[in-house]
């Protein structure tokens, strides 16, 4: 699978618990090759990893339990995301922010340590949640070794925690690993200091998206009788781009659809060995209404709409039944948003709240509020 993913590619796969994040990771090898494995296990989310392996007489490169190698005192992974993700620094006293930061230097120094040159081929951090607080720890406590200052909403992640993320990758390219996996749990969406009922969005901040090749969102699917996730592609920038010679031209496409079936490394191979026909999908290839509602507070709703739009030639008949809804006859315009997306809603057209987002240019999130109220 390697040969495929190329050098210098940062995987992040996210979910719920037991959507399979783990395994996902450590099989990016086959068997033979878990030797050239590196792997920072931050909540002892290995161990049947480690267990089977050793069935085999087989041993990662490195292993270490972060859990257990890290005795100070960390705030709990719920109360931690609840702050960052209502965009909180992520400490409440300057105890756990010293600890944090204690924490981060303590896998910075490991791998400064034990990852020696070229020896392995695959760096895994498994969650990266901790490892990202202590992160942000760190700029926050060091603004001129850092270079940010304490000036807009967000600087200290655009201009502080971003080009650390960027440092801490190369790093490890640098030690010669070709491909770095990080896995996040989910968490609980916030508009305006309140949770969203029923939404969900990965852990960790967005700057993991913008780095990475490959972004997966693993979920349960009941049709693969061996347990195996289901995967959402959230980002591909694994794209081929071929010669036409004859045409003397390039042809550009995406190599995975946007929803794996059977999430298995081998599937993913699969797609990249082939062609992709974006018009000729198989149903379980497409996203349900669920998943892309599930989706929509990662997606704008650009982003969203051209996510369906490409999928099938015959979506956008599906859509264009809908999208006239604000002109037809009877639907006053003159309402405000909040009271036209609950007629939308209400009106026995049957319209789903991603959509009523979608046409009236409004966060999914804010919808749903108004919805529910």
């Amino acid at each position: 699978m390697l040969k495929y993913l190329g050098n210098r590619s940062l995987i992040v796969l996210t979910g719920a618990h037991n959507t399979g994040k783990t395994f996902g990771a450590y099989t990016v090898v086959p068997p033979s090759m878990v030797g050239r494995v590196y792997a920072h296990d931050a909540e002892n989310s290995a161990n049947n990893v480690i267990t089977n392996l050793g069935l085999s007489e087989l041993s990662l490169g490195y292993y270490m339990n972060l859990s257990d190698a890290w005795t100070q005192a960390l705030p709990d992974n719920a109360s931690l995301i609840d702050r960052m993700v209502k965009d909180d620094l992520p400490w409440a006293t300057s105890q756990e922010k010293d600890s944090m930061i204690d924490y981060y230097r303590f896998v910075i120094r490991d791998i400064y340590k034990n990852l020696e040159q070229d020896k392995y081929d695959v760096y895994i951090h498994d969650t990266i949640e901790r490892f990202e607080s202590g992160m942000t720890a760190f700029v926050d406590a060091n603004p001129k070794k850092t270079g940010w200052k304490k000036k807009a909403y967000g600087e200290i992640w655009t201009k502080g925690v971003y080009p650390l993320y960027e440092a801490f990758i190369n790093m490890l390219y640098q030690r010669g690993v070709k491909v770095i996996i990080f896995t996040s749990h989910l968490r609980t969406p916030w508009v305006d200091n309140k949770p969203v009922v029923g939404a969900v969005e990965p852990k960790g901040k967005s700057i993991l998206r913008k780095l990475s090749q490959l972004y997966l969102w693993l979920v349960n699917d009941p049709q693969n009788v061996n347990g195996e996730p289901a995967a959402v592609v959230m980002k591909e920038r694994l794209g081929r781009m071929k010669v036409n010679l004859e045409t003397d031209s390039w042809e550009i496409g995406r190599c995975l659809p946007p929803r794996i079936p059977t999430f298995t490394w081998a599937n993913v191979a699969k797609y990249m060995q082939g062609d992709l026909d974006m018009t000729a999908l198989s149903d379980r290839e497409i996203l349900s209404p669920a998943e892309r509602q599930m989706i929509a507070t990662t997606l704008n709703d650009k982003q969203m709409e051209l996510m369906i739009l490409q999928v099938k030639k015959d979506l956008v008949t599906q859509m264009s039944d809908t999208m006239p809804l604000l002109t037809k006859k009877g639907t006053d315009t003159n309402l405000s948003p909040r009271a036209l997306a609950r007629r939308l809603h209400d009106n026995g057209e049957g319209l789903p709240p991603s959509e009523i987002a979608n046409q009236l240019k409004k966060p999914l999130p804010l919808v749903l509020q108004w919805l529910k109220s």
